[in-house]
């Protein structure tokens, strides 16, 4: 690992493909760079054009992580790429419109401060475990269908 600052030199890396259910919700694209191998990530979601409003990757430090905050109920899901960092509190606007703070645990283990999990459910996911494979951000029971 290059301990000083240096310019990225970014190459593609992979992507993580995000299921809700069978149905495909977006992707992250997973950038690295080749002389530190720092990742740098990019959210796309299906129906949206729209470039990102910054130029170049974002850059998190350590000990953040990229991660995939879901937020979901009976109906529907929200999803949205973040930097987690152990400890860190993250303010979170429940799609059930109710103000929940979040905390990261030090094994990026998802803990409430105000339970609002009989309403909506509330999950973390590593980009870094899920490059190159698709990640069920939400998973419905389906009846199996006899014929």
């Amino acid at each position: 690992m290059i301990s000083e600052r240096h310019n990225h030199d970014v190459v593609y890396f992979g992507s993580v493909n995000l299921l809700d259910t069978n149905e495909i919700v977006g992707s992250i694209d997973v950038w690295r760079c080749r002389l530190c191998n720092k990742i740098f990530c990019e959210d796309k979601r299906w129906g949206t054009t729209e470039l990102a409003p910054e130029i170049g990757f974002p850059e998190i430090e350590e000990p953040s992580k990229w991660a995939i905050l879901v937020c979901s109920d009976a109906k529907d899901l929200t999803w949205t790429l973040l930097a987690g960092t152990p400890g860190a509190k993250m303010d979170h606007e429940c799609r059930i419109d109710k103000h929940s703070d979040l905390i990261l645990g030090p094994d990026y283990d998802l803990k409430m401060e105000e339970s609002v999990e009989d309403i909506a459910q509330h999950s973390l996911f590593l980009v870094e475990d899920f490059i190159n494979r698709e990640c069920v951000i939400r998973s419905k029971k389906v009846p199996h269908l006899s014929g």
